[in-house]
C-alpha cells in the first residue's frame, strides 16, 4: 500500500459515509512522539533541525485534521524526551487544534531510550481508553541507548494492544543504531535515515501523515482499527516497506536556515 492508495482508501469515506456516523463520539487516535535530546543532539545542528522539524509537523496535522475524511477521529499529542533519564515534554494528550506552539527543548546528558520506553508502556497501559483507534509512534534518536533499552521495549510488549501500535523510527546519521530501532519498530523498512535537516524534516512530515492515515483508515484486509479488536492484519512495515524515494517527499517549503538556524547543507 503506497502513499497514493492510502489516499485512495481514504477517500472512499465520502460525506454519506460521514453522515453514517453523525452523532457518534469520535474515537481517540493518539500519537505520541519520543524524541532523543541527548548531547550528541546538540551538534552540528541536529536539535534546531528537530526542532524546526516539530514545528513544521504541527501545522500539518493540524490541517490534516480538518479533512472530511479525518472527521470521525480526534487526534490528541503527546511528546517525551529523553537523554539522562526520560520526562513528558508534552504530558496532557492534547488535541491537534490546540498543539499551537512548541517549546524548545535543551540537548544534553545520555540516551536513556529505555527510560523513554517505559514511560511510553505506562502511558499505553493506564491512560488509554478501550475503544481507540491504534496509537501511533514516531521514534527519533542519534545514537545508540546507554541505558537497560531491552526492559523499556518488554515492558511495552506487556501491554495488550502493542501489536496495534503503529510504529516508525527516523535515525538521525550515521551513528544512530538502526538496529535497535528496528527492534521497536518491528522492521528495518520502518527506519528511515535522515542525514540533513531537510531530510529530517520531509521524512517526518510523510512519517506523522502516513501512519495517522493508516491508523485512521485501516490497513487493507482488515475489519476494524479498534485497539481491543483482535485479528490478523497486514504488517505496518509492509506498508512503509513502499516508502518513496526521498527525491519523490515533497519539499518542506520552510527557510533555507530555519528559525534556529540549522541549515540544510549540514550533513550528519
Amino acid at each position: 500500500m503506497n502513499e497514493s492508495q492510502i489516499q485512495e482508501e481514504s477517500n472512499r469515506m465520502s460525506n454519506s459515509d460521514l453522515g453514517e456516523i453523525e452523532g457518534l463520539a469520535r474515537r481517540q487516535l493518539h500519537l505520541l512522539y519520543l524524541l532523543d535530546v541527548s548531547g550528541s543532539m546538540g551538534e552540528l545542528g541536529k536539535l534546531a533541525a528537530l526542532n524546526d522539524a516539530m514545528r513544521t509537523v504541527q501545522k500539518m496535522l493540524r490541517d490534516e485534521a480538518s479533512r472530511t475524511d479525518r472527521q470521525h477521529a480526534q487526534m490528541l499529542v503527546r511528546v517525551i524526551t529523553f537523554s539522562t533519564g526520560a520526562r513528558w515534554h508534552l504530558q496532557a494528550p492534547t488535541p491537534i487544534e490546540e498543539f499551537q506552539e512548541w517549546e524548545s527543548p535543551e540537548a544534553n546528558g545520555f540516551t536513556d531510550l529505555g527510560q523513554a520506553l517505559e514511560l511510553l508502556a505506562e502511558a499505553m497501559k493506564n491512560d488509554m481508553p478501550r475503544r481507540i483507534l491504534p496509537p501511533c509512534v514516531v521514534l527519533i534518536s542519534d545514537g545508540q541507548p546507554t541505558d537497560n533499552w531491552q526492559d523499556g521495549m518488554a515492558a511495552l510488549k506487556q501491554w495488550q494492544g502493542f501489536d496495534k501500535i503503529v510504529r516508525v523510527a527516523i535515525a538521525l546519521g550515521d551513528d544512530a543504531d538502526k538496529g535497535v530501532l528496528a527492534e521497536f519498530t518491528g522492521s528495518m523498512a520502518s527506519v528511515l535515515p535522515a542525514h540533513n535537516r531537510e531530510e529530517l524534516i520531509s521524512l517526518l512530515k510523510w512519517a506523522s501523515s502516513t501512519i495517522t492515515s493508516i491508523a485512521s483508515v485501516g490497513l487493507p484486509g482488515s475489519h476494524s482499527t479498534q485497539v481491543g479488536v483482535t485479528g490478523e492484519t497486514e504488517t505496518v512495515s509492509s506498508v512503509l516497506s513502499n516508502f518513496p524515494p526521498l527525491s519523490s517527499v515533497e519539499s518542506t517549503g520552510v527557510d533555507e536556515h530555519g528559525p534556529e538556524g540549522a541549515a540544510d547543507d549540514t550533513w550528519w
